[in-house]
């Protein structure tokens, strides 16, 4: 099942920052991309020097999670 197709910009594997779970998900790329992988700690430091951040990255999750809402219904 296919969750979401993401595109320039966007970001996957967030949920593991916040929560020490099994991953959820596989991500496969469609074509050619370039990925930068984000090391937590590092994540965690600049999350606490701009609080924003946070906010950002829950926005986007809570927009996922709303459109795989929209979705089943």
């Amino acid at each position: 099942m296919r969750l979401a197709v993401l595109g320039k910009g966007n970001f996957f594997g967030e949920m593991a920052i916040f929560e020490r779970e099994t991953r959820s998900a596989t991500v496969r790329a469609v074509g050619e991309v370039r990925v930068l992988k984000v090391d937590k700690r590092i994540l965690l430091r600049r999350i606490s020097e701009d609080p924003c951040l946070a906010l950002r990255i829950l926005e986007k999750m809570s927009n996922r999670i709303r459109d795989l809402d929209n979705e089943l219904v």
